[in-house]
């Protein structure tokens, strides 16, 4: 049956709940099920499947949003079982016309997760041998499933990410927080919310727990040792705190400054714009005092908020944790 397409100006409009925040997890699976059927136009060209269009600016949230990343609504969705029969569902069409193993074809329409898969299972759907023309687009399918996968947190999941992106991992950690990777980037701003504030750094904390359970601490000790948290110094010292195997014992950088991932004309223009951005206008020694007394104050305020975001997710993780052990106690006892 020949997809229906939507306008442009509807398309964004269902997108606002990407941005803007859905009420509850349903309103998600609405949208989801409204453009199942449906291709999507934008400004130059036309979403073949609109409702994985959707899906895949949802999951780009924590690389181009750098105030809001996930709402809870968001994980919840992205996190569901529904979501995950809808997905799996997709793998299998894509795949069934390809001598599928029947052990996959068991997998993909069996009542198991994806988040529960294994390492083993995920690599067999991901390396699937299609080999005609259609090997492209399942590549690019795949992508968008490498997405959806870094969200979630089962131990197939999890060991199938750290294989994957192997020793880039924390630079990938870093982009998905809303982080731009490059220090130069943030050259010569300061201590600023925006562009990294207590929300990035926890993001980044709970891939740490995560992906590197035992470094978690290392990372949280990182950040309260870091004297002024703007952006290119933070990023220049995380490179550091990696390149010392996650160990937050190294001499630290400082300085807001850098052209570093720059070349040529280009690192040229970025060293006069953050030479400039530094100087500005020239101010009194009042403003220059006011300006250091704010700024002081939104490094202290970004490093406490990060701290205290810290310690009510260990104590949800300890109460996970006790739940689990009375749970475990309760059904042996039996």
């Amino acid at each position: 049956m020949e997809k229906k397409i939507i306008s442009e100006e509807k398309y964004d409009k269902l997108k606002e709940k990407i941005r803007y925040g859905a009420k509850d997890i349903n309103e998600l699976i609405d949208i989801y099920d409204y453009l199942k059927d449906k291709k999507a136009k934008y400004y130059n060209g036309i979403h073949e499947n609109a409702h994985l269009s959707f899906l895949e600016s949802l999951l780009f949230k924590t690389e181009s949003d750098r105030l809001s990343g996930y709402s809870e609504v968001d994980e919840e969705f992205l996190k569901s079982e529904y979501l995950s029969k809808e997905l799996k569902s997709e793998i299998y069409d894509r795949i069934k016309n390809y001598n599928c193993l029947s052990d996959l074809v068991n997998l993909l329409n069996g009542e198991k997760l994806i988040n529960d898969f294994s390492k083993e299972e995920i690599k067999q759907i991901m390396n699937y041998d299609i080999s005609d023309d259609n090997k492209k687009k399942y590549s690019y399918f795949c992508h968008l499933i490498n997405n959806y996968l870094f969200v979630l947190d089962g131990t197939g999941v999890v060991e199938y990410i750290k294989e994957l992106y192997k020793e880039q991992l924390p630079i990938v950690m870093l982009r998905k927080s809303n982080v731009v990777t490059r220090s130069s980037y943030y050259s010569g701003y300061g201590v600023d919310y925006s562009l990294l504030g207590q929300r990035h750094l926890f993001s980044l904390y709970k891939k740490f727990v995560k992906y590197y359970p035992g470094k978690a601490e290392e990372f949280e000790k990182l950040v309260n040792y870091i004297p002024r948290l703007t952006a290119t110094e933070f990023i220049n010292n995380y490179n550091e705190f990696i390149n010392n195997g996650l160990d937050s014992n190294f001499i630290l950088k400082e300085g807001n400054i850098s052209i570093d991932g720059v070349y040529d004309q280009t690192r040229d223009f970025v060293g006069i714009v953050s030479i400039f951005s530094l100087l500005g206008e020239p101010k009194s020694v009042r403003e220059i005092e006011v300006e250091k007394e704010f700024e002081k104050r939104t490094n202290d305020s970004i490093k406490k908020e990060f701290n205290e975001m810290v310690k009510e997710y260990k104590k949800s993780q300890d109460s996970k944790e006790d739940i689990k052990e009375y749970v475990k106690k309760y059904l042996t006892s039996k």
